[in-house]
């Protein structure tokens, strides 16, 4: 069965609120407001999720969803 998983995941010291959106027919994957990139990386290793990272989007230009 396909379906969408949608992931918050608080990352930096300021734990913007990243979403990981998850489309399960296709393995495709949205990065929203990557705060930290190696914190992601660290969640997506240690939650064992095998994503396809196809897109990102930032919401705004604060540095804390653009780092």
């Amino acid at each position: 069965m396909s379906g969408i998983n949608v992931y918050r995941v608080p990352l930096g010291s300021y734990e913007c609120n990243c979403y990981l959106v998850h489309n399960t027919a296709d393995n495709n994957t949205i990065i929203i407001d990557c705060g930290d990139g190696k914190e992601l990386v660290n969640y997506i290793e240690k939650n064992n999720l095998n994503l396809n990272i196809k897109y990102g989007l930032l919401t705004h230009g604060h540095f804390d969803h653009t780092m």
